[in-house]
Protein backbone atom coordinates (compact mmCIF):
# COMPACT_ATOMS: atom_id res chain seq x y z
CA UNK A 1 0.00 0.00 0.00
CA UNK A 2 1.02 4.10 0.11
CA UNK A 3 3.16 3.04 3.73
CA UNK A 4 5.55 1.18 1.16
CA UNK A 5 5.66 3.20 -1.24
CA UNK A 6 6.80 5.89 1.32
CA UNK A 7 9.28 3.68 2.39
CA UNK A 8 10.67 3.24 -0.92
CA UNK A 9 10.45 6.46 -2.29
CA UNK A 10 13.38 7.84 -0.03
CA UNK A 11 15.69 5.52 -1.37
CA UNK A 12 14.70 6.13 -4.92
CA UNK A 13 17.83 8.02 -7.00
CA UNK A 14 17.42 11.49 -8.56
CA UNK A 15 16.49 10.08 -11.94
CA UNK A 16 13.68 8.29 -11.16
CA UNK A 17 11.50 10.76 -9.65
CA UNK A 18 10.95 12.73 -12.37
CA UNK A 19 9.32 9.10 -13.80
CA UNK A 20 7.61 8.61 -10.33
CA UNK A 21 5.70 12.16 -10.82
CA UNK A 22 4.98 11.63 -14.03
CA UNK A 23 3.35 8.12 -13.20
CA UNK A 24 1.39 10.35 -10.23
CA UNK A 25 0.70 13.06 -12.52
CA UNK A 26 -1.01 10.93 -15.52
CA UNK A 27 -2.14 8.32 -13.27
CA UNK A 28 -4.28 11.28 -11.09
CA UNK A 29 -5.32 12.50 -14.80
CA UNK A 30 -6.99 9.61 -16.10
CA UNK A 31 -8.63 9.29 -12.68
CA UNK A 32 -9.49 12.74 -13.16
CA UNK A 33 -11.15 12.03 -16.20
CA UNK A 34 -13.16 9.61 -15.11
CA UNK A 35 -14.84 11.29 -12.63
CA UNK A 36 -15.18 14.06 -14.25
CA UNK A 37 -17.01 12.37 -17.78
CA UNK A 38 -17.01 8.86 -16.32
CA UNK A 39 -14.48 8.32 -18.80
CA UNK A 40 -13.42 4.82 -19.23
CA UNK A 41 -10.62 4.82 -21.70
CA UNK A 42 -9.35 8.40 -19.98
CA UNK A 43 -8.81 5.53 -16.35
CA UNK A 44 -7.67 2.60 -18.50
CA UNK A 45 -4.65 5.12 -20.60
CA UNK A 46 -4.27 7.12 -16.96
CA UNK A 47 -3.21 3.96 -15.17
CA UNK A 48 -2.02 2.18 -18.29
CA UNK A 49 0.62 4.87 -18.72
CA UNK A 50 0.76 5.61 -14.93
CA UNK A 51 2.28 1.88 -14.60
CA UNK A 52 4.32 2.29 -17.60
CA UNK A 53 5.89 5.23 -15.85
CA UNK A 54 5.84 3.60 -11.88
CA UNK A 55 7.91 0.63 -14.10
CA UNK A 56 10.21 2.87 -15.79
CA UNK A 57 11.17 4.36 -12.15
CA UNK A 58 11.20 0.92 -10.78
CA UNK A 59 13.92 0.10 -13.82
CA UNK A 60 16.30 3.17 -13.31
CA UNK A 61 15.87 1.88 -9.49
CA UNK A 62 17.34 -1.28 -10.00
CA UNK A 63 20.88 -0.23 -12.20
CA UNK A 64 18.43 -1.01 -15.19
CA UNK A 65 18.78 2.95 -16.12
CA UNK A 66 19.12 2.70 -20.03
CA UNK A 67 15.92 0.51 -20.23
CA UNK A 68 14.04 2.69 -17.83
CA UNK A 69 15.18 6.52 -19.23
CA UNK A 70 14.20 4.47 -23.04
CA UNK A 71 10.63 3.43 -21.91
CA UNK A 72 9.78 7.02 -20.19
CA UNK A 73 10.64 8.78 -23.36
CA UNK A 74 9.27 6.28 -25.03
CA UNK A 75 6.06 6.86 -22.58
CA UNK A 76 6.27 10.54 -23.06
CA UNK A 77 6.16 10.44 -27.27
CA UNK A 78 3.37 9.00 -27.27
CA UNK A 79 1.79 10.96 -24.77
CA UNK A 80 3.11 14.29 -25.98
CA UNK A 81 1.60 13.47 -29.89
CA UNK A 82 -1.72 11.99 -28.71
CA UNK A 83 -2.50 14.32 -26.13
CA UNK A 84 -1.12 17.10 -28.02
CA UNK A 85 -3.07 16.14 -30.85
CA UNK A 86 -6.56 15.71 -28.73
CA UNK A 87 -5.69 19.09 -27.37
CA UNK A 88 -5.40 20.83 -30.76
CA UNK A 89 -8.60 18.74 -31.56
CA UNK A 90 -11.03 19.70 -28.73
CA UNK A 91 -9.30 23.01 -28.32
CA UNK A 92 -9.33 22.70 -24.64
CA UNK A 93 -5.70 22.47 -22.50
CA UNK A 94 -7.49 20.54 -19.73
CA UNK A 95 -6.44 17.72 -18.92
CA UNK A 96 -5.19 16.90 -22.66
CA UNK A 97 -2.63 19.60 -22.77
CA UNK A 98 -1.34 18.95 -19.41
CA UNK A 99 -0.57 15.74 -19.64
CA UNK A 100 0.67 16.53 -23.08
CA UNK A 101 3.04 19.14 -21.31
CA UNK A 102 3.86 16.31 -19.00
CA UNK A 103 4.90 13.63 -22.02
CA UNK A 104 6.77 16.28 -23.75
CA UNK A 105 8.86 17.16 -20.45
CA UNK A 106 9.00 13.48 -19.71
CA UNK A 107 9.83 12.94 -22.78
CA UNK A 108 12.75 15.81 -23.20
CA UNK A 109 13.98 14.60 -19.57
CA UNK A 110 14.92 11.15 -20.31
CA UNK A 111 16.09 10.91 -23.59
CA UNK A 112 19.15 12.01 -22.94
CA UNK A 113 19.67 10.04 -20.25
CA UNK A 114 18.72 7.23 -22.18
CA UNK A 115 21.71 8.14 -24.52
CA UNK A 116 23.97 9.10 -21.54
CA UNK A 117 23.27 5.39 -19.79
CA UNK A 118 22.99 3.30 -23.14
CA UNK A 119 25.23 0.15 -23.23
Amino acid sequence: GMKRAREFAPSMPGEAHAAMTAAAVVALGGVAGYARARSVPSLIAGLTFGAGYAGAAGLISSDKQFEGHALASFLGGILASSMGARALRTGKLMPAGMISAVGAISMAYHMPKAFEWRP
